[in-house]
């Protein structure tokens, strides 16, 4: 025979959503042996629910058919019978059987649970058999076999409860922590081998899902906090170049505020039109490197957004993720940029003072071998300007070599100059002097259709420096201005000032710092300017560097300029140059000022128009010496 189960199923909540079901199957053929032994007063029992299926009658060949309904001697139940089963309402009636017997049939609802309200317990009882011996008995028969069904009921109503009812609670406050945010309690009743266990391990899985998506859900945090407060802007895009994420340094960049304003769109639409034809010409180069290497890297120079936003040079680094979107980092390498042209700068400036350094010890070896030669040549041709007649061709001869020797030993110290890392003896001087004493040597210098003007600011503090070589720088720098004249004619102005004065040009003129001014000092500003053909911007950098020039083949050497910044530098001072092509040249340098107790005598003339001088600071040895006449001999010479 098949087997016949009614099963008990519930619907397992977390909050207002249904997330599983819970039941029990109850087999009836074996329930209907339990109540077969229960016939109070000989009257049978049976059971039958709202569908018109009996759960349970003494003939159990009948559990599980449907009641027939009918006003035949056959029919268990009459017609008016049938709307009290199909609503479970209870009712009593009585009814005569085929063979002639009465019998009083009551019902009552069975509840497995509260308001259920699907069942009917029938007791059909024999009146006929009751009424002589048990006539006095009626009520307490039928009492009886109602307190029965009851008690066969909370039976039934008990064991419900104990096999389905509890575990479902226990699940039911499991399914709350949950519901709670509380994934650290494990749910009972997983070791069973009913469906109940099968619904506990379900559940469990699924808190072991919330635990797994909770800790994801603070690690995407985490990666998304770090993101938001990147230097870098990144975006997430579409195959199409549609940005699908993008952090607060890229919404930056593009000059937008909500990232709504952005999602959706392309990056080309927030950018001039030179920046996104920039970005169009990389795209099929993008879409190649992705295609083939699954990375690319590339910059855009120049970035400007339609808001205003501009960056100097913008450093791009494209992937694929498995999924199909492009992923772009965006780094600002401006200043990485500046840093490195800065670097070349110095690394150029470490090679030229390599340079400067080779060219000092050769300058330095050959001074010292031409000096021997230099001073042979000048002392016996001081031997024969001595002891030949004055006048006479043979000392006019003599003469003309201690000239020439002169020049050359001056050439030979113009060239050692610009290699040497010290200022000489240097003097405490008024500034003025500084123009003074070169004025009449400069105005020999240039011819007459050059106009020379010499200014000097009144009480300017005294300086501490070496006439000679500063009369050296004058003569440099005016001789290189004369050369740079347009024609035969031009100005040349000297001026002489207190600083510090801004170095303040147009536009269109070029400036280049040398060599920074001294700050924090009082200085004097010297200045020399021309009217000439100007440097273009590429040269105002290079124009001090040795043996580098502008003039034709056999009309400069290159070491002027180079001997002038040597000399500043040995004296603290800076060096500035400003320039513009056919409007002249303009040269600046700043001597910081003397202070301290010879300050002011040191400094101040006498009442014959000569100067006291401090007590000369001696130069440091620098792997070379000049030769110079002994005192006697130039007594002998005439040149005291």
């Amino acid at each position: 025979m098949p087997t016949i189960v009614v099963s008990h199923a519930y619907p397992v909540m977390m909050g207002d959503r249904v997330i599983g079901v819970a039941g029990i199957d109850l087999d009836q053929k074996a329930r209907a042996r339990i109540y077969d032994g229960h016939r109070p007063f000989g009257a049978p029992v049976a059971i039958i629910n709202t569908s018109e299926v009996w759960v349970y009658h003494s003939d159990h060949a009948l559990v599980g058919s449907t009641v027939t309904f009918g006003n035949g001697p056959g029919d268990p139940f009459s017609v008016g019978e049938q709307v009290f089963v199909d609503q479970a309402q209870p009712y009593s009636l009585e009814r005569r059987l085929a063979d002639g017997t009465r019998e009083r049939r009551f019902t009552w609802p069975v509840d497995l649970f509260p308001g259920e309200g699907r069942r009917l317990l029938v007791m059909d009882v024999p009146l006929d058999r009751l009424v002589g011996p048990f006539a006095g008995i009626r009520t307490a028969i039928l009492v009886a076999g109602v307190l029965c069904a009851l008690l066969l009921t909370g039976l039934m109503v008990a064991a419900v409860r104990l096999i389905v009812a509890r575990p479902l609670k226990r699940l039911q406050a499991g399914v709350d922590g949950l519901s709670r945010g509380d994934y650290d309690r494990t749910l009972p009743d997983q070791d069973r081998p009913d469906v109940i266990g099968d619904l506990a391990r379900g559940l469990e899985d699924f808190r072991r899902t919330l635990v797994e998506r909770d800790d994801l859900r603070r690690d995407l945090q985490r990666v998304a906090a770090c993101i938001a407060v990147a230097h870098d802007a990144i975006y997430m895009m579409s195959r199409d170049y549609d940005v699908l994420y993008a952090n607060d340094q890229a919404l930056t960049l593009v000059g937008v505020t909500d990232a709504k304003d952005l999602l959706g769109r392309r990056i080309s639409q927030f950018v001039t039109p030179e920046t996104a034809a920039a970005l169009a010409a990389l795209r099929q180069q993008i879409g190649v490197s992705l295609a083939h290497r699954g990375v690319w890297t590339g910059r855009v120079d120049n970035w400007a957004s339609l808001t205003g936003y501009t960056v100097d040079a913008l450093e791009f680094t494209a992937s694929i993720d498995p999924s199909g979107d492009i992923l772009v980092v965006v780094r600002d390498v401006s200043e990485r940029d500046r840093v490195e042209r800065e670097r070349q700068v110095l690394q150029r400036q470490i090679l030229q003072q390599d340079k400067l350094e080779t060219v000092g010890q050769l300058a330095s070896g050959v001074a010292h071998d031409f000096n021997n030669l230099l001073g042979a040549i000048l002392g016996y041709a001081g031997f024969l300007s001595t002891d030949l007649a004055a006048g006479s061709a043979a000392w006019g001869y003599a003469e003309r070599i201690l000239e020439v020797g002169a020049r050359a030993k001056d050439l030979v110290r113009q060239i050692l100059g610009f290699a040497r890392t010290d200022a000489g003896v240097q003097e405490v001087v008024p500034a003025r002097t500084i123009i003074e004493d070169a004025q009449v040597v400069l105005r020999s210098t240039v011819p007459a259709t050059t106009r020379l003007t010499c200014t000097s600011e009144e009480g300017l503090p005294p300086l501490r420096a070496n006439p000679t070589q500063m009369m050296q720088v004058l003569m440099n720098l005016v001789i290189n201005a004369h050369d740079a004249r347009r024609g035969d004619a031009g100005d040349i102005t000297i001026r002489l000032s207190r600083g510090p004065l801004p170095f303040a040009f147009p536009s269109d003129w070029a400036t280049a710092e040398i060599v920074p001014a001294p700050a924090g000092v009082p200085h004097v500003v010297l200045e020399v300017a021309d009217q000439g053909s100007g440097l273009p911007p590429d040269h105002l950098a290079r124009m001090f560097e040795p043996f580098f020039t502008t003039k034709g083949q056999d009309k400069g050497t290159g070491l002027g300029l180079a001997n002038v910044l040597s000399i500043v530098k040995a004296h603290g001072g800076g060096l500035a140059v400003a320039s513009k092509l056919g409007a002249g040249t303009v040269i600046r340098i700043t001597l910081p000022c003397f202070s301290g107790p010879a300050a002011i005598a040191g400094a101040t003339e006498s009442n014959d128009g000569q100067r006291e001088t401090a007590h000369p600071v001696p130069p440091p040895f620098c792997g070379s010496w000049w030769w110079t006449i002994p005192k006697p001999w130039a007594n002998c010479c005439g040149r005291g």
